[in-house]
C-alpha cells in the first residue's frame, strides 16, 4: 500500500517537474503551450522506464473537467459572450448534433461502422477544446469576437456532446429508440443542468456577500465548481452545463456585487493557477497515452476518421455561417473567420474521457470495437493538436487576422518607457524632498524627463489616431477600470453606513448600465 502511494506521489512529482520545464522552455521556443505539453508527453512515453499513467474517465470527468469548465466560464467576459450568444448556441447545440450526424453517416459509409457505433464516435469527436487556440489568438491580438465565439462554443458544446454521448449509450444498452422520448430527455438534461448551476451559484453568491475573506471566497468557488457538477449528476442532468452556468454567474454578477477588490484579485489568480495546472496535466496525460495506442494497425480508418471530422466541422461551420449571414443574426461571419472556426476546432480532454468510458463489452466479446474507437479518438485528438494547433499562428497571419506585430510591439514599448520615466520622476521628487538632490539639479532632470515624456505621449497619440481598434480598446479598458473604482467606493460608503441599501442599489444600477454600454460589441472583422 505504502509503496503504491509512494510511486504515485513520485510520478505526480515528475509530472509537475515536466509541466514547469515546458512552461520555462516555451518562453524561448515559439510554441503553443498545450501543444508543447502533448509533445513532452509523447517524448516521455518513449523513454524506457517512464511512468505509466492510467487515464480513467472518472479522473477526467470528476477531477479535471469541473475545474477546466469553471475556470473558462468564470473568466469569459459576459458582455462579449452576450454579443455572440445566439451564434454560440447555434454552434454548440444544432452544430454539435449536425457534426455528430455527419461523422456517423460518413463513418458508416466509409469505414463500415454499424449505425450505433458510428453515432457514438460522432458524439465523441463533436466537442471542441480550443485552449491553445484562444491562447494563440490572445497573444497575437486576433479579434475578440472570434475568440469569444470559439471559447463560448467550447463551453456549451462540451455539455451537448456529453449529454448526446450518454443518451446514445443508454439507447444502445436498452436496445430501443424513441425519437420523441430522446429529444425530450435531451432537452430536460440540458435545462436541468442550467437550473442546478444557476441555483447553486446564487446560493454561493449570497454566502460570499456575508464574508470579506478572500480565502473563504476562493474555497467557496472551488466548492461551487465541484458541487454544482456532482449535484447535477445526482439529479441525472448535465453536470457540465451546471458548471458553465455557475461559473458565468459568479464570474459576471459576483465580480460586481460580492467580491471586494482584494478578493477579486485573489480569486482570479487562484483560478488562473487551477486552470493552468489542470490544463497542463491533462495535455501531458494525452501525450503519455501514446504507448498504449496501436496506430499502425488502424492507419487507414484513422486517416478516414481525421478527414471525416474535418469535413463535418467544415460543413457545420458553413451551415451556421449561412444562417447567420442570411438572417443577420449578430452580424455576419467573414469567410476568414469561418476558416479559423474550422481549423481551430481542436479536440481534447472531453473526447478522450468519453472514449475511455465506452463499455468493454461494446460490440460483443472480443470484437475489438472499443479499442478501435479509442485509437481513432486518440489519433484525431493528436492530429488536431499537433497539426492544426501548430499551423494556427501562420494561418492567422496569412489570413490577415492579427494586428500588425510591429505596431503592437511599438505601442507596448512606448507604454513601458512611459511607466519607467514616470517612476523615475517620482523617485526624483522623493530625492529632492530628502535633500539628496540640489534644486537646480532637480530642475534640470525634471525638464529632461518631461521632454522625453512629451515625445512618448505624442507617439502614443499618433498610434491611436491610426489604429482605431487599439484606441477604442484602451478607452473602454480605462472606463471599465474607473467604473470599478466608483463601485468600490460606493461599497465602502455602504459598509461605513454613509449610504443606505436603496441608494447603493440605485447607484450600482447606474454603474451597471454604463458597464453594459461599454460591453457593446465592436466591429473587429477586419474586412
Amino acid at each position: 500500500m505504502e509503496s503504491g502511494i509512494g510511486a504515485s506521489t513520485l510520478t505526480l512529482f515528475w509530472m509537475l517537474v515536466a509541466v514547469a520545464a515546458v512552461a520555462i522552455l516555451i518562453k524561448r521556443v515559439r510554441l503553443p503551450y498545450t501543444v508543447a505539453l502533448v509533445i513532452a508527453g509523447l517524448v516521455i512515453a518513449l523513454v524506457p522506464g517512464a511512468p505509466t499513467i492510467e487515464l480513467t474517465p472518472e479522473l477526467i470527468l470528476a477531477v479535471f473537467l469541473p475545474v477546466l469548465v469553471f475556470e473558462a466560464a468564470y473568466n469569459l467576459h459576459f458582455g462579449h459572450l452576450r454579443a455572440v450568444f445566439r451564434t454560440v448556441i447555434l454552434l454548440a447545440i444544432p452544430g454539435v448534433l449536425l457534426t455528430a450526424t455527419l461523422v456517423a453517416v460518413l463513418m458508416h459509409w466509409a469505414v463500415g461502422f454499424a449505425w450505433p457505433i458510428a453515432f457514438l464516435f460522432g458524439a465523441i469527436v463533436a466537442a471542441t477544446d480550443p485552449v491553445s487556440v484562444v491562447a494563440t489568438f490572445r497573444e497575437l491580438g486576433a479579434p475578440t469576437r472570434l475568440r469569444t465565439l470559439l471559447e463560448g462554443e467550447s463551453l456549451f458544446n462540451d455539455g451537448t456532446a456529453l449529454v448526446l454521448f450518454r443518451l446514445l449509450l443508454g439507447l444502445l444498452a436498452a436496445g430501443t429508440f424513441s425519437a420523441i422520448g430522446s429529444v425530450s430527455q435531451f432537452a430536460l438534461v440540458i435545462t436541468g443542468g442550467l437550473g442546478v448551476g444557476l441555483i447553486a451559484g446564487f446560493i454561493v453568491l449570497q454566502l460570499m456577500r456575508r464574508f470579506d475573506d478572500y480565502l473563504v471566497e476562493t474555497v467557496l468557488t472551488v466548492a461551487l465548481a465541484y458541487g454544482s457538477y456532482f449535484l447535477a449528476e445526482q439529479f441525472h442532468v448535465s453536470g457540465v452545463i451546471a458548471v458553465v452556468a455557475a461559473g458565468l454567474l459568479v464570474g459576471t454578477y459576483g465580480r460586481q456585487v460580492s467580491f471586494s477588490p482584494t478578493s477579486l484579485i485573489a480569486v482570479g489568480l487562484s483560478w488562473e493557477f487551477f486552470g493552468f495546472l489542470a490544463n497542463s496535466l491533462i495535455f501531458l496525460f494525452v501525450g503519455l497515452q501514446v504507448r498504449h495506442t496501436d496506430f499502425l494497425a488502424n492507419l487507414g480508418p484513422l486517416a478516414l476518421a481525421i478527414g471525416i471530422v474535418l469535413l463535418a466541422r467544415t460543413v457545420t461551420t458553413l451551415v451556421v455561417s449561412a444562417v447567420m449571414n442570411r438572417w443577420g443574426i449578430e452580424g455576419s461571419l467573414p469567410w476568414r473567420w469561418q476558416v479559423l472556426l474550422v481549423w481551430g476546432g481542436l479536440r481534447g480532454a472531453l473526447s478522450l474521457a468519453m472514449a475511455l468510458s465506452l463499455p468493454y463489452s461494446l460490440g460483443g466479446p472480443n470484437s475489438g470495437l472499443r479499442d478501435q474507437l479509442l485509437v481513432l479518438t486518440f489519433g484525431v485528438i493528436l492530429f488536431t493538436l499537433l497539426v492544426q494547433g501548430l499551423t494556427l499562428q501562420p494561418l492567422l497571419k496569412r489570413l490577415g487576422l492579427v494586428r500588425n506585430d510591429l505596431v503592437r510591439q511599438t505601442y507596448e514599448g512606448i507604454q513601458a518607457r512611459l511607466r519607467a520615466i514616470r517612476t523615475a520622476g517620482t523617485a526624483l521628487e522623493s530625492q529632492l524632498q530628502e535633500g539628496i538632490l540640489a534644486p537646480q539639479v532637480a530642475d534640470h532632470l525634471r525638464a529632461e524627463y518631461s521632454a522625453r515624456e512629451g515625445v512618448l505621449l505624442a507617439q502614443l497619440e499618433a498610434i491611436h489616431i491610426h489604429d482605431a481598434v487599439l484606441f477604442d480598446g484602451q478607452l473602454r479598458a480605462g472606463h471599465r477600470q474607473l467604473l470599478t473604482v466608483e463601485r468600490t467606493t460606493l461599497r465602502g460608503l455602504l459598509t461605513a453606513g454613509a449610504i443606505d441599501d436603496d441608494t447603493w442599489r440605485s447607484l450600482s444600477a447606474e454603474i451597471d448600465h454604463r458597464l453594459a454600454a461599454l460591453d457593446a460589441p465592436v466591429d473587429e472583422s477586419h474586412e
